[in-house]
């Protein structure tokens, strides 16, 4: 479909990021990227990486299911800030989101 919506996802403490991903599955999302940003207090350290990364893509899996859609969306290994910043400067449109911002989503 287009546009397909990417969203990149910092990587959160605890069971965060499976109810992110779920959320996002469940609002038609077609890309999640799971984002290791410098400053997240979370780390996907090697050993543990794929077993995260597994957590998330069954996640999205079992969201879609729930939620009846035809395709589920892509879970693409761990990013780093250089990754995203590719991903953004390739992008027809990127909004970014902060929780400081001052504009509200809908005035974009």
């Amino acid at each position: 479909p287009a546009p397909r919506l990417v969203v990149v996802q910092a990587l959160p403490k605890g069971d965060r990021g499976e109810l992110a991903v779920e959320t996002m599955t469940e609002v038609g999302v077609d890309v999640i990227v799971p984002w290791a940003a410098d400053r997240c207090v979370t780390r996907w350290r090697p050993e543990r990486r794929d077993k995260a990364l597994g957590r998330w893509r069954t996640t999205a899996r079992e969201a879609a299911k729930q939620a009846r859609r035809s395709r589920l969306p892509e879970v693409p290994d761990l990013a780093s800030t250089d990754d995203v910043a590719a991903r953004l400067g390739a992008a027809s449109l990127a909004l970014v989101l902060h929780e400081e911002a001052e504009a509200p989503l809908s005035a974009v």
